[in-house]
């Protein structure tokens, strides 16, 4: 024990804390008084008589009691609800007065007190570990096998959705076991009894702050940290008030909206060329012919290309944060900005035109929750390169819940259905698979797509089937036997019809003929699989202030990691080993790597935590980049607002170059195999192959000189966000692999070149010897020369074979160019082998 002093403690009501807190103090021999009371009638003037023995050497210390008399002034008070909301537990400053370390077991009690379960995965607690912290928890509180049964009839009868709350009239006084089961079903739960009622949720500082005077009436108490409760005293309130407090937070919805939680953009980039051309034939500027791609995009009045100017302040903060040849590619660049030599079809800007009563709608299968988010924007790029970048830009102004948060990353960008649920019968009997249509998508709708998205009115679910996408038409085999790929309703909805075609065998008039059919216009295939990109911004102080805490390894147990096998101990950040930020930067609900050493390792490797400390953590992955920070409100108090304004802004800049250099290796990597087919047919070996070739790296040097940059922006946090960006979606392999295939090419095509002459050489090799055994002296002077051409006198052979050859090699010289040739010859190999000598 680390203390002489003479401490008496006064035990609150019970919940699993209060009992572990009394174990304690029983361990290790502390006097304590504990009437076992519950926890709405835990009163300071329950121990009164208590009190009045204490002696004048002894420390009287209140363990969240409510204090409604008159204490001596040195009591301790030790509480972390109402008044007293405290970043640590009961239980923690408990260890603390009395100079005790707690085990694993009274962590996960302090957790569960403070925060309920989401604190508990912060710690890395297993599924197992939480069912018995909760279980105990229960127990402590009262609740017999016949609340539980109770809880389930309640749920299963009395529940109700009001106005985004989930709304429970309870069959038992014991509220525990029902919140247990509604965990993760709900972000707003209110549950009541005739004299009894609590909030559990995303708003309780909101409804605390509106039902102040209850609370210093003593008739409501709250707690729990952010994400917390609020709830009224049990028999201190009567049915009325309890009524009456039930309607006011179902219709205090606009208040609740206090500022936005959280902002979402997701980004489908993907490949196109011009359909109804003969891709033989065509050169890579008539395939990527963004003219045609634009004109038939004017023709829909709802977009409308829009141009970057320096109008606006935030103009100017984005467009300074970057180089200047990065500029071009970043910005379709108004006239004021264009430099001489930019290129003005490298980038066309599109905005899409949208009612502001139309949301980006979300709904959930597994649940009865269905999010709608703000459109703040739909933007399309379109490059000269074959590819293109649309990307939804969203605002969540309802759902600050850090659940919410991942579900609507996880759910929201899903395009199509990624697998079947398969019956497990054709395993064991080896027989083809006969899964009914109505079950192959049972379990992927709960756990992998959402069961509807749609962009429109929240309400009116299928209002406008041209943007409403439920997926059903997967069941039907008929439907993706042409391939797997198809534009969901709210993505093609945005554009007129037949404008994109994505399964090219169903663009063919005849097929066996390759005849195209030209009411497609667009060949479009995606880059990335069945999802989008995400780019996320969370603010939460709670959650922030949760995982920039720094640990040190004290328990041997699994999951601790060692600097050697000597066992020595190692500081780190909570953020290394939370679930919860593992799943928001993979864009998950649940972690899907089980090998925790390895889960802690990717967090470190792909966190960029330079802020930590301050409050700020981003994230990267080959689908993602996030990050979180305090809440809106905590970023205004102190000025900070304008890193999410960077998120939404430059950042998300940063993640659609990364992705558009992507899109554009794929793009040409394609090319590479169509050119590479091409010349393996002798017929078009020289005539198109090696055309071709010299097309397909010119507008790879462009990629190079116009795209693909080693730096972006001499901003310290920029470059080394960028470099991890970079390195996570593996581009700088990507581009070297794509420059030794396109090198391979090009030395094919030199090394053909080369052989085309040494056969011309030969061709001309007989020729030339005639020539010189008929001698060297063949033409005439230059006064005989109008008796040679006029063919007075005798016909001299060797001056008119001489002219013939004369002839007959400038004509071949300039049909096949044999000049050029040997000048690409020489200028490609020289280009490729300084490139290649620089990049070493």
């Amino acid at each position: 024990m680390m203390t002489d002093k003479k401490y008496i403690f006064f035990l609150g009501g019970h919940d699993a804390e209060m009992c572990e807190i009394k174990n304690i103090l029983t361990k290790h021999n502390f006097s304590f008084y504990d009437k076992n009371l519950i926890w709405s009638d835990a009163k300071t003037s329950k121990y009164k008589d208590d009190l009045d023995t204490i002696k004048a050497t002894e420390i009287p210390v209140l363990i969240e009691l409510q204090i409604d008399i008159t204490i001596s002034p040195n009591t301790i008070i030790i509480d972390h609800h109402n008044e007293n909301e405290n970043n640590k537990s009961s239980i923690e400053q408990l260890a603390e007065l009395i100079g005790i370390e707690l085990n694993r077991w009274q962590k996960l009690i302090a957790a569960n007190d403070k925060g309920y379960i989401p604190t508990m995965q912060c710690i890395c607690a297993t599924r197992d570990e939480i069912e018995k912290v909760r279980a105990f928890d229960r127990k402590a509180q009262g609740v017999t096998e016949e609340d539980e049964k109770l809880a389930e009839e309640s749920i299963t009868y009395n529940k109700k959705e009001e106005n985004g709350f989930t709304v429970i009239k309870a069959l038992t006084e014991k509220f525990s076991p029902i919140t247990d089961r509604m965990y993760g079903k709900t972000s707003n739960l209110l549950i009541y009894t005739d004299n009894a009622l609590t909030y559990y949720g995303e708003h309780k500082k909101q409804i605390v702050n509106k039902f102040r005077n209850l609370i210093d009436e003593g008739k409501a108490y709250y707690g729990g940290g952010e994400r917390g409760f609020f709830g009224l005293a049990k028999d201190k309130v009567t049915p009325d008030e309890v009524i009456k407090v039930e309607e006011e937070i179902i219709n205090m919805k606009p208040e609740l909206i206090e500022k936005l939680y959280s902002h979402h953009i997701f980004i489908f980039p993907f490949k196109w060329r011009i359909w109804n051309i003969d891709d033989d034939k065509a050169t890579l500027y008539e395939k990527f012919d963004v003219s045609k791609f634009t004109a038939e995009l004017e023709q829909n009045t709802l977009w409308k290309r829009e141009e970057f100017n320096l109008n606006h302040y935030d103009h100017f903060n984005e467009f300074n944060y970057f180089y200047d040849y990065v500029r071009e590619i970043l910005y379709d660049l108004d006239e004021s900005l264009k430099f001489q030599n930019t290129d003005d079809d490298l980038i066309s800007h599109f905005e899409y035109k949208t009612s502001n009563e139309n949301k980006y709608n979300i709904k959930l299968c597994n649940e009865d929750k269905t999010f709608n988010l703000e459109i703040d924007s739909i933007l399309l790029n379109v490059y000269k390169t074959g590819t293109a970048v649309l990307s939804f830009h969203l605002r969540n102004y309802e759902y600050p819940g850090r659940d919410d948060i991942l579900k609507i990353n996880k759910f929201g960008r899903r395009i199509y259905v990624p697998f079947f649920d398969l019956e497990p019968d054709s395993i064991i009997t080896g027989k083809p698979d006969e899964t009914k249509s109505e079950k192959v998508m049972c379990g992927t709708k709960n756990n992998e797509i959402p069961d509807a998205l749609w962009i429109g009115n929240p309400n009116l679910e299928v209002d406008n089937k041209k943007f409403y996408e439920n997926f059903e038409n997967y069941r039907n085999k008929s439907y993706f036997q042409t391939g797997s790929f198809t534009l969901p309703k709210f993505i093609s909805g945005l554009f007129s019809k037949n404008f994109f075609l994505v399964r090219e065998n169903e663009g063919y008039c005849d097929f066996k003929k390759k005849k195209k059919n030209p009411k497609y216009k667009i060949f479009l295939k995606p880059v990335l699989d069945d999802r989008m990109h995400v780019v996320s911004w969370y603010g939460n102080t709670e959650l922030v202030n949760e995982l920039n805490q720094i640990k040190t390894c004290n328990d041997f147990d699994i999951g601790t990691y060692y600097i050697n096998d000597n066992r020595e101990k190692k500081d780190y950040y909570s953020y290394e080993k939370c679930p919860w930020w593992y799943n928001y930067i993979f864009c998950d609900t649940s972690p899907m790597h089980t090998d925790r050493f390895v889960k802690q390792k990717l967090l470190k490797e792909q966190t960029y935590s330079r802020w930590v400390e301050s409050g700020t953590l981003y994230g990267f992955s080959r689908f993602s980049f996030v990050m979180l920070t305090s809440s809106f409100s905590d970023l205004e108090k102190y000025g900070a607002t304008f890193i999410v304004r960077h998120l939404q802004s430059i950042y998300y800049k940063l993640a659609e170059l990364c992705l558009l250099q992507r899109a554009t290796v794929l793009s040409f990597s394609d090319e590479v195999t169509h050119v590479s087919n091409l010349i393996e047919k002798k017929k078009t070996r020289t005539r198109i192959g090696i055309e071709k070739i010299d097309d397909l790296y010119k507008h790879y040097i462009l990629f190079v000189n116009k795209i693909y940059f080693r730096e972006v922006t001499a901003q310290e946090q920029g470059i080394e966000m960028y470099d991890m960006m970079q390195k996570i979606m593996r581009i700088p392999n990507d581009v070297k692999d794509l420059d030794n295939e396109i090198g391979e090419l090009n030395q094919f095509a030199s090394k053909e070149e080369a052989h085309n002459l040494t056969k011309l050489a030969t061709v001309f090799l007989v020729p030339t010897l005639i020539a010189s055994l008929l001698g060297m002296n063949v033409l005439p002077e230059f006064k005989d020369l109008p008796k040679f051409l006029l063919f007075e006198g005798e016909m001299v052979w060797p001056f008119w074979i001489s002219i013939i050859l004369i002839i007959l090699i400038t004509f071949i010289a300039i049909r096949y160019n044999i000049i050029f040739k040997a000048y690409r010859i020489i200028r490609y190999d020289f280009i490729y082998k300084i490139r290649k000598f620089f990049r070493k």
